[in-house]
C-alpha cells in the first residue's frame, strides 16, 4: 500500500521478472538457494497481473488452453486444469463469450484464471480492485483467499491496492511504501501495538467548529478535518464506545464513526495525527 508514485508498480514489476533492479538484491529463499536468479525456473514458479489489462483476442477459452499448455500441460491434464479453474472462479456461464462483452470484474476473473491455471506459488496482482465495484471486489477477496488456503496447491499472492479496509480484511502481512522505499512491513495484526494514541474517523454534518464545541471536556488530542471526514485522535484508554457514548450525549448525530488505530490508513495521515 501507499500513495501514487511511491513505487508500488515498481515493486511489483521487479518481483515479477518484468523488470530490473538498479541496486540492492534479489532474492527468493523459498524458491531457490543462493543469490543467483535463475529466472527461467522463476518465471515457471510467478505469475503477474498487471493493472492494465491487455485485450484477449479469440476465444476466452483458447486463451486459458494455450496459457496453460505453454507452461506444460498437455491433453487430459490441460482440460482438468481448465476445467477446475472456469468453474472454481465461478466463470462457466461466460466461457463462451468475448472479451468485449465482459465487464470489468469478468475481464479480471478470466485473467486470474489465465494466471493460476498452470498454478504458480507465488501470484502478484498489481491493483486488482481499482476497477470493481463494491460487491466484485468482495468476490475477487474470496476467491483469492480460498486459493491461498489450498492444501493440494498452496499460493501466496502479493497485492498493490488503494483499498485499504478491504485489503487490511485478507492480508497477512502489509508493506507501506513512503517516497520509494518501504517505510512499514510487518504482520497485519500486530500494527498499532506500539501507537501513542487512538484514532478514530469519523462523519457528521458539524463545521469543525461545531465539532470542536461538542467535545469541550471531552478527553480528545487532536482534531483535523481532510475535506470530507474529521479524525479524533484521543489517550490510549479512551476507547471509540467512550468517543460515541459523548457525541451522542452532545446529540451529534453520525453518519459513520470507524477505529481506524489499528489500520494502515493512519501512516497515509500521520503528519496531520
Amino acid at each position: 500500500m501507499g500513495e501514487n508514485a511511491t513505487g508500488k508498480t515498481t515493486l511489483c514489476r521487479i518481483l515479477a521478472g518484468d523488470l530490473k533492479h538498479d541496486k540492492g538484491t534479489l532474492r527468493y529463499p523459498l524458491f531457490q538457494k543462493g543469490s543467483r536468479l535463475d529466472w527461467l525456473r522463476l518465471k515457471r514458479l510467478i505469475s503477474y497481473v498487471p493493472q492494465e489489462i491487455p485485450k484477449w483476442h479469440g476465444s476466452l477459452l483458447d486463451n486459458i488452453r494455450y496459457e496453460a499448455a505453454i507452461h506444460g500441460m498437455k491433453g487430459q491434464e490441460n482440460r482438468k486444469a481448465i476445467a477446475y479453474i472456469i468453474q472454481r472462479l465461478g466463470l462457466s456461464e461466460h466461457a463462451e463469450k468475448s472479451w468485449v462483452q465482459l465487464s470489468g470484474g469478468y475481464k479480471l476473473r478470466f485473467t486470474l484464471a489465465k494466471a493460476l491455471v498452470w498454478k504458480p506459488r507465488l501470484l502478484i496482482l498489481d491493483e486488482p480492485l481499482a476497477n470493481l465495484d463494491i460487491k466484485t471486489q468482495v468476490v475477487v477477496l474470496n476467491d483469492l483467499l480460498n486459493l491461498v488456503k489450498s492444501l493440494r496447491h498452496p499460493l501466496a499472492v502479493l497485492i498493490s491496492s488503494q483499498q485499504l479496509h478491504e485489503i487490511e480484511a485478507v492480508a497477512d502481512h502489509l508493506l507501506f511504501m513512503q517516497g520509494g522505499e518501504l517505510a512499514h512491513q510487518g504482520r497485519t495484526a500486530d500494527y498499532g501495538d506500539a501507537r501513542q494514541h487512538n484514532t478514530f474517523e469519523l462523519g457528521c454534518a458539524l463545521t469543525y467548529a461545531g465539532l470542536a464545541g461538542c467535545l469541550e471536556g471531552f478527553p480528545y488530542e487532536k482534531l483535523w478535518y481532510n475535506g470530507m471526514s474529521y479524525f479524533i485522535t484521543t489517550p490510549l484508554e479512551v476507547s471509540g464506545f467512550d468517543l460515541l457514548q459523548h457525541l451522542a450525549g452532545q446529540q451529534v448525530q453520525c453518519h459513520y464513526c470507524r477505529d481506524i488505530s489499528r489500520s494502515i490508513k493512519t501512516k497515509f495521515y500521520e503528519a496531520h495525527l
